[in-house]
């Protein structure tokens, strides 16, 4: 409550005086100075309330970036370390499907922690490795479990008889687990062809009917000497020589044949990404009629990869060799002459091709053979029957190949009121081309033998 009704302000002080302008000055001034820097102060004081304020948030500012910033680099750092431990695992998986040091891929025999098993005949017989060898795909039903355990693979087959004899060893049937198989038997100067057959057929994990589906490997030593095992499906008919060999084919088998064995190089050929599968391309480098099998639906199976290479994200699996690999009836000609060019994978696929084109041309000089009276078949010629001798060598299929530039003919007689025949040949013959960037691949072959089979209405078996 004002002491004085008159009162304005607490900087004026109000009283009476008896004369004019009798209230002092000095008094006036100095409240007039009092006011004036209790104003300043006052607006001293809200300019640093103000700068404190903007330095607050100038520093909460400052922490939110520091903040963000140490969130922003942790983030990239497990960002680079995923990507680098991603990089690490993806090259460590490349290298296991084709290193051969180590690595189930190629099966390197291992002892067991006894040293081996003893067998009731006294033999030691020591397996590959046992958990770590995926299943290849088949439709057998022993073979519905995700690994084979093959520590004891040798000792649940039952043999049977000697079916057939190669380059790389024996051939036997017999009994596993309820189901027959076959079951390749390599001595111990093959153990780089059982390596490598074994390899192929799990780093491709072949997935294919007109491939040989392959069951497991495993390895034995009788009496100090090694004994490596190939365990494949049964294929009933035997090989493609012996099956021409005792039978002449009409347009729809020949056809059945020639697509199911192009179905199958072709398969061979592809490179197949999906998912987390992967399969890489393989070039067979031994094709031939004994290295095709025939199942009893009259379809080709192909088999023996001996000498196969694959291209795994291209890097080759194996280099190819110095000396000349193969059949030389079924090499094509740059791989007689052997130079560093048909070393090259793409040079490999198109040498491929080559052989194939000979063995459809074998099928196709069985189509329509004519029975003669006795109901004998005429014999069964290979290719080149006339122009070289029985097991030619490379010298003599080099003078007929580009000395005398010649190819497997086919005759008039073949040809006549034989429609698809005619329509299989042009395609051979581009198969067999001297320049391989002209041949086909196998895919255009088989693309263009169900445009045969349709334009010819043929009831053929598609696999």
């Amino acid at each position: 409550m004002r002491p004085f009704p008159c009162q304005v302000s607490t900087y004026v002080n109000n009283r009476c005086c008896e004369s004019n302008l009798c209230f002092p000055q000095e008094e006036y001034v100095a409240v007039q100075e009092k006011e004036y820097r209790e104003e300043e102060e006052h607006k001293l004081q809200r300019e640093r309330d103000l700068q404190s304020e903007k330095e607050h948030v100038q520093e909460n500012f400052d922490n939110e970036l520091l903040i963000y910033g140490f969130i922003a680099i942790g983030l990239a750092v497990l960002i680079f370390l995923a990507a680098f431990f991603a990089l690490i695992r993806f090259c460590s998986y490349k290298k296991t499907n084709r290193s051969n040091n180590g690595f189930s891929a190629l099966y390197i025999p291992e002892k067991d922690a006894e040293g081996g098993d003893q067998t009731n005949d006294g033999e030691i017989a020591f397996s590959v490795t046992s958990s770590r060898l995926p299943l290849a795909a088949t439709d057998f039903s022993m073979y519905d479990n995700s690994m084979i355990n093959q520590r004891t693979m040798i000792h649940q087959i039952q043999m049977g008889k000697l079916i057939g004899n190669g380059k790389f060893g024996k051939v036997y049937d017999g009994i596993y687990r309820g189901e027959k198989v076959a079951i390749k038997k390599f001595s111990a100067n093959q153990c780089n062809s059982w390596k490598r057959e074994t390899e192929v057929y799990q780093a491709a994990a072949l997935k294919n009917p007109c491939i040989l589906q392959w069951v497991g490997s495993d390895e034995q030593i009788i009496m100090q000497a090694s004994e490596y095992w190939l365990i494949t499906e049964y294929i009933e008919l035997g090989n493609l020589y012996d099956y021409l060999s005792h039978n002449a084919v009409n347009d729809v088998i020949a056809i059945q044949l020639m697509r199911s064995l192009t179905n199958g190089i072709s398969y061979l050929h592809t490179e197949i990404r999906s998912g987390y599968s992967y399969k890489p391309r393989i070039v067979h480098r031994d094709i031939k009629p004994t290295n095709v099998l025939v199942r009893n639906n009259l379809t080709c199976v192909i088999a023996d990869f001996g000498l196969a290479i694959y291209c795994y994200y291209n890097d080759i699996s194996h280099e190819a060799e110095s000396q000349i690999k193969g059949t030389p009836r079924y090499c094509a000609p740059e791989k007689l002459q052997n130079t560093s060019s048909t070393k090259k994978f793409p040079s490999m696929l198109e040498q491929d091709v080559y052989s194939l084109s000979l063995v459809l041309w074998e099928i196709c000089q069985r189509m329509g053979v004519i029975v003669d009276e006795n109901e004998k078949l005429p014999p069964y010629k290979p290719c080149f029957f006339k122009e070289v001798s029985e097991n030619p060598t490379i010298e003599e299929m080099l003078d007929i190949l580009f000395k005398k530039k010649q190819r497997p003919g086919f005759s008039a007689e073949w040809l006549k009121n034989n429609q698809t025949l005619e329509s299989c040949v042009e395609i051979i013959k581009e198969s067999w081309h001297e320049n391989g960037l002209v041949r086909p691949t196998a895919l255009k072959i088989r693309n263009i033998l169900d445009k045969i089979i349709i334009d010819n209405n043929l009831n053929v078996l598609l696999v």
